[in-house]
């Protein structure tokens, strides 16, 4: 029987690349609850009941739906076993900046239940809600059809001659959501909430030309057109590859994540080519892309419903947790500086969720209305 030490041993060795083949199957046992003693041997009840009832679920799903699967799915699932057990949320003291007290890290919007969900705004204004329309066809767009399919929007060209004139249509989506689209030429693309995306409903011309505010991952169908992107002041540009870009407006950075294939980025005249793994940051305000080496595979791991956090400070891990729970975040007093790395499952139990982080920061949450008040514990 494997014992909690060489379970997170395997597990480091995992979110490294450096498990042997040994371990790797050693590993899988466990994860997949082949290795029943193993994680019987946690002490911590909540341990067990997350690890058997949220970690599994999650890592089936990311096996079975995953085509990459190997090490990246390794490291998902390490990760986020990591983030389940008490005190082994990656963190690191950094010099870096801290909100003031009684800083509002987010300005919520006046959101309500009733328009919860996601939009379609057609190329004569019109608005549809995506979550109340009917299945099927829902509208024609530049000889394209528009259907809405099990929670997926279609565009289904009609004919091999579109009109000459191009008609946008705007997808958004509200806090909490998600959303999958089909555009015209099969490209895919996963809206994360909180996002914007817009787009001719059929492509006409040399380029294929979207813009994004918010997050998405995209998989960009082959075509002889290259495909892009704008995005703030950033340009991304592609043939065909899959890409996560996030870029909210209360957010100064702009992240470019490549997973496959290759994609060109251009900010403020600069150009430069990103390879698999590497993530591409723009800073408004500042000139230039800097480029580093990352796991991919965890930037989109809001697609199966998992933050993933990279060496973030609390007012940001906090930022995408309040913009999920469409909660305000409140500094009611100064924090510890600590860098996060790791992932938490996205949970209908917003107290669940802080649990972890509030652990690893040592600070206490309040919940008040629609806010996130945030003290130190002691």
């Amino acid at each position: 029987m494997a014992d909690k030490s060489k379970i997170l041993y395997l597990l480091e060795r995992s979110l490294q690349g450096k498990s042997s083949e040994e371990e790797e199957r050693e590993l899988e046992k466990i994860l997949l609850g082949e290795d029943n003693a193993s994680i019987n041997s946690f002490d911590n009840e909540l341990q067990k009941q997350e690890t058997e009832e949220v970690l599994l679920e999650k890592i089936h799903y990311l096996k079975n739906k995953s085509k990459r699967g190997g090490s990246k799915f390794y490291a998902i699932a390490a990760s986020l076993l990591c983030f389940l057990l008490a005190g082994a949320l990656y963190m690191k003291y950094s010099s870096s900046y801290t909100p003031p007290v009684n800083a509002t890290v987010e300005k919520k919007e006046n959101y309500t239940d009733e328009n919860k969900g996601v939009t379609l705004t057609l190329g004569d204004g019109s608005v549809l809600n995506l979550n109340e329309s009917q299945q099927g066809a829902i509208g024609n767009q530049a000889n394209v059809e528009i259907h809405n399919q099990e929670g997926t929007l279609l565009y289904k060209p009609s004919s091999e001659n579109g009109e000459e004139k191009v008609a946008f249509n705007i997808v958004n989506t509200n806090r909490g959501t998600q959303y999958h689209l089909v555009l015209s030429d099969g490209t895919q693309v996963w809206m994360n909430g909180d996002s914007e995306l817009k787009f001719p409903a059929r492509f006409n011309g040399e380029e294929r030309i979207v813009s994004l505010s918010g997050e998405a991952y995209f998989e960009v169908a082959k075509d002889k057109k290259p495909f892009k992107v704008d995005v703030k002041t950033t340009t991304v540009k592609v043939l065909g590859t899959h890409f996560n870009i996030k870029a909210y407006k209360d957010e100064a950075s702009l992240k470019t994540t490549l997973l496959e294939g290759s994609v060109q980025l251009s900010n403020s005249g600069q150009e430069k080519i990103l390879k698999p793994g590497q993530e591409a940051i723009c800073t408004e305000g500042k000139n230039g892309i800097t480029i580093k080496e990352v796991d991919a595979e965890l930037a989109i791991g809001w697609k199966v419903g998992l933050f993933t956090f990279n060496d973030e400070p609390l007012d940001k891990v906090l930022q995408q947790i309040g913009r999920w729970y469409d909660k305000e975040i409140i500094f009611a007093s100064a924090h510890n500086k600590v860098l996060f790395s790791g992932v938490i499952p996205v949970k209908e139990n917003l107290e669940k969720s802080l649990g972890p982080v509030a652990e690893a920061a040592n600070v206490k949450f309040t919940l008040k209305d629609n806010k996130i008040i945030v003290n130190n514990k002691y």
